[in-house]
């Protein structure tokens, strides 16, 4: 059967995520943790800096009781193009020498907090946009691509960064990689700015009226949806933060301590390429499977890359970069197919009415769970700092920090895979969506 055409101007979604991507992947992800890093950051404030993005997702609510007024586009475009302002400030933070660590510190977490405020305030018009620029049809084949764009960008942030960086990277390596990340973020802005406005004033006019908060919470499939993000996003909300951590930690058998930084950046982006060519291939299992047999599928390999993390953390397995780039692109695989999965099970819960208020409330409590997670372990990494304890034949097996830390996230992996057997899914139509 031939696939149902997209809507006209939506691949300029596909191009706004690649470019945006590229921003939010440095500002965002490994390249400003390593940086926060290299200034002497504790656990906890590496989680504080993670936990930002989730946690001002909180804004949403109040904002979207003036998406009738400005319409999805321009609320979006607006909040993006102030946010870029504070990732060409940072830029300068690294070469002013003349401060200390803890002054550039404290003026990445300020630039870090603003950008994210205004990210969290912009950010809940863009899932109800999609959705209403989207047929059903055809949303899991453009998920399938938009994250195949998204990936992309992000891998050619690191794959950026890893070239920039030495092992010890020096302050205008870190500067570069932000220009580039605002410079992404000004291209990302042309894009979003030719994609389609949504022109259904009465159903933005009803996000205007009181809300009916205890009917959106109580609503059965939305509420058993949440829960499983809930534990999904504890679970796995911290692990990019303190993997970077693990690995500018680890003790080699020869007596290095630690991975350099463009290795690391080099197996992050591994994993986006693996994130990338599964994508394909997850998004036709997606259509012939439905959702919740990909995130089980997901969550087995969940399972399997954690069991590797254990493996190192403990000493059961040597430091090196073949079992790293294996345990990388597992990840990758993973994180696509639950991601891709999720994103459909979202947009076929939301019901029409009320939709922006419950794409607010639903982006809210699961970052606010995300945001609370690396903060929480943060603050547990840091109490367990010199626990060591050993058990198995000649001690083999070493009980500290990290190999506590990812073997809690074995078990929550089996909880969260429980949450998701009693998820609501819509029964797939024929398929429509062919590719």
């Amino acid at each position: 059967m031939k696939p149902v055409p997209f809507p006209a101007g939506v691949t300029n979604a596909n191009w706004f995520s690649f470019f945006n991507a590229i921003s939010f992947q440095i500002f965002l992800g490994p390249p400003v943790i390593l940086y926060a890093k290299s200034l002497g950051a504790s656990a906890t404030m590496l989680g504080v800096i993670a936990s930002l993005a989730p946690l001002l997702t909180v804004f949403q609510i109040p904002a979207a009781h003036h998406l009738q007024r400005y319409g999805y586009r321009r609320f979006v475009l607006t909040g993006w193009g102030m946010r870029n302002v504070c990732v060409f400030a940072v830029v300068a933070v690294p070469l002013l020498g003349f401060l200390s660590n803890g002054w550039k510190l404290a003026l990445l977490l300020v630039f870090q907090i603003v950008f994210n405020l205004l990210r969290g305030i912009a950010s809940g018009a863009w899932l109800p946009w999609l959705t209403e620029i989207l047929p059903e049809e055809v949303r899991a084949r453009f998920l399938s691509r938009d994250q195949r764009f998204l990936q992309t960008g992000s891998l050619f942030a690191l794959f950026f960064c890893g070239l920039v960086f030495q092992k010890q990277s020096h302050p205008w390596e870190f500067s570069l990689a932000f220009l580039i990340s605002g410079i992404g973020g000004a291209i990302s802005l042309y894009f979003l700015n030719r994609m389609p406005d949504v022109q259904t004033p009465e159903i933005l006019k009803q996000s205007g009226v009181k809300v009916p908060w205890r009917e959106i919470v109580t609503y059965p499939p939305f509420a058993r949806l949440v829960g499983f993000n809930l534990l999904s996003t504890f679970t796995y909300g911290s692990i990019a933060v303190f993997t970077v951590a693990f690995l500018k930690t680890v003790a080699f058998p020869d007596g290095r301590a630690g991975f350099g930084e463009n290795q690391i950046l080099f197996l992050m982006a591994g994993s986006f390429v693996a994130g990338v060519i599964s994508l394909d291939f997850a998004g036709r299992l997606l259509d012939a499977l439905g959702s919740k047999r990909m995130l089980y599928g997901a969550l087995g390999l969940h399972l399997f890359f954690l069991c590797g993390w254990v493996a190192l953390a403990s000493g059961l397995l040597a430091p090196g970069m073949v079992p790293l780039i294996a345990i990388f692109v597992v990840m990758g695989v993973a994180s696509s197919a639950i991601n891709l999965a999720n994103l459909r099970l979202v947009m076929g819960v939301m019901p029409e009415m009320g939709r922006s208020h419950f794409f607010a409330f639903y982006s809210v409590i699961t970052s606010l769970c995300m945001g609370a997670a690396p903060i929480l372990w943060g603050v547990c990494l840091d109490a367990m700092s010199g626990f060591k304890a050993h058990m198995g034949p000649h001690g083999c097996f070493e009980w500290n920090r990290y190999s506590v830390y990812f073997v809690a996230l074995l078990g929550l992996t089996v909880a969260t895979f429980l949450a998701a057997t009693v998820i609501d899914e819509k029964k797939p139509r024929p398929s429509e969506v062919g590719r």
